[in-house]
């Protein structure tokens, strides 16, 4: 909840007669400072979350431009059985080769894409999506890690980025489309 997004959420919750607890591993957090509750933890690990606010009652939890923080919000949901989208949704629409395949599994049409986990996939991923491609972590936001790739050297210099900038460690290589 570092972020200026989050902290602008909590100043308008508290505007509308909210009260707000925030978690954030980052003790000098804006967003903690405005909360009503502030509680240092990791907002990624959901049992560290379910345990800081299980004396908590909730009536709702979210977050707000932070892609990352979606599994775990619909994760705190359902154990605290508050409304929100569901885990399988949220991973869904959090990790790009998992959202990827189920678009295509419904029949929508898709970029060309494939998976890398390691350098020793690039090859088979290269060939299976075509040059010129863009190359992201499969579960990151904020633009990190994202390159347009022309080459197998191109995905060699940048593939460590992109894994490291993915939460489960790996990348995503798309069909780069002209114009969208």
């Amino acid at each position: 909840m570092r972020g200026r997004h989050q902290r602008r959420a909590i100043v308008r919750a508290k505007e509308l007669g909210l009260r707000v607890a925030a978690v954030d591993r980052n003790a000098e957090a804006p967003g903690l400072a405005e909360a009503d509750i502030a509680k240092v933890v990791d907002f990624s690990d959901v049992a560290a979350v379910l345990k800081a606010t299980r004396r908590l009652k909730l009536d709702g939890v979210l977050t707000v431009s932070a892609d990352r923080a979606v599994p775990v919000v619909a994760a705190v949901a359902e154990a605290r059985g508050l409304p929100g989208i569901g885990v399988q949704t949220a991973h869904l629409m959090t990790h790009k080769v998992a959202m990827r395949r189920r678009l295509a599994d419904a029949g929508v049409p898709q970029p060309r894409f494939a998976a890398v986990r390691s350098i020793s996939e690039r090859r088979r991923a290269a060939d299976e999506v075509g040059f010129p491609a863009v190359l992201k972590p499969a579960d990151s936001g904020g633009q990190r890690g994202v390159f347009r790739v022309e080459s197998l050297d191109q995905i060699d210099a940048h593939l460590h980025e992109a894994l490291l900038a993915s939460p489960t460690g790996e990348a995503i290589l798309e069909e780069y489309v002209e114009g969208i």
